[in-house]
């Protein structure tokens, strides 16, 4: 009977079970490693999209810059041409719209007195 497990010897029974505790302890090596591969793999996968991501916002600044600038320079434009006609309109009406104004007011006042002439 020394084929039986429990007939074996102590020392046997020993080597046997410190065996079978290395081959699991390997086997779980094995399946921590396989798995942590896959981890590896989902994190570079990651990393990949996270580049493109990236990638894609640095773009988005660039044209966002590229347009705010455009938009400040068209604004820059139109601020200047506003102050130009302000600047032409406040010259008129010193100016020539002062004179304009008086012109009114005088016909205005012609027209006053020849209609007190009019007989009723």
């Amino acid at each position: 009977m020394a084929d039986d497990p429990t007939e074996m010897p102590p020392a046997n029974l020993i080597l046997q079970a410190l065996h079978a505790i290395r081959t699991e302890v390997r086997d779980g090596f094995v399946r921590t490693n396989e798995q942590l591969g896959q981890t590896n793999s989902r994190i570079d996968q990651t990393n990949a999209r996270l580049e493109q991501t990236n990638e894609r916002l640095e773009n988005l600044r660039f044209f966002t810059v590229n347009k705010l600038t455009e938009l400040n320079t068209k604004l820059d434009g139109t601020n200047e041409r506003i102050d130009r006609l302000t600047d032409r309109f406040d010259n008129f009406i010193s100016g020539e719209g002062a004179k304009l104004v008086k012109r009114v007011d005088a016909l205005e006042g012609q027209v006053q007195q020849l209609l007190a002439r009019q007989p009723h």
